[in-house]
């Protein structure tokens, strides 16, 4: 009697998974440094205005101390919008991953289970990334646009 494997299909699901773990991770950190620069930005900025409060008004300097002032203000709402928190995506609750209809499934089916609502996680995570980068380059270009101007008021009270 000749003996009959039963041979399993092959799938890719370990190397699938891994990959989207490993993608999800970094798009998690590349969020989490975002977050650090934006707070940073955002206690520089507070910072820096303090300073422009204490800048001399008189005469015609007063422009520089509101424009640089708006920049300020304007770079700290970009901030603000930036860490305003928002919703990613769901992921699978680990208690249902411990009914017994999942608890005896073939670890594949569970890992393609994951994987599947990982994937609907992404573009939520990915448009999070994106505005939060949006924001940090508005904040920053603002706050670039105020020192610059802070540096001019300096430079015309030394030739005044």
């Amino acid at each position: 009697m000749e003996e009959f494997e039963e041979k399993k299909l092959h799938n890719n699901i370990d190397v699938i998974y891994k990959y989207t773990e490993g993608y999800l991770k970094d798009i998690n950190k590349s969020i989490d440094n975002i977050t650090t620069k934006l707070t940073s930005t955002l206690a520089f900025s507070g910072v820096i205005l303090k300073f422009v409060d204490d800048m001399s008004s008189t005469g015609s300097e007063w422009i520089f101390k509101v424009g640089t002032t708006v920049c300020l203000v304007i770079s700290i709402g970009c901030c603000v919008a930036g860490l305003y928190p928002k919703d990613a995506g769901q992921v699978i609750d680990p208690p249902y991953l411990l009914e017994a209809e999942q608890y005896r499934a073939e670890d594949e089916i569970i890992k393609l289970q994951i994987v599947r609502q990982w994937n609907k996680g992404i573009p939520g995570l990915k448009d999070l990334l994106e505005k939060r980068a949006a924001c940090f380059s508005l904040a920053i270009g603002f706050l670039t646009t105020a020192s610059i101007i802070f540096a001019l008021k300096i430079i015309f009270e030394s030739i005044a």
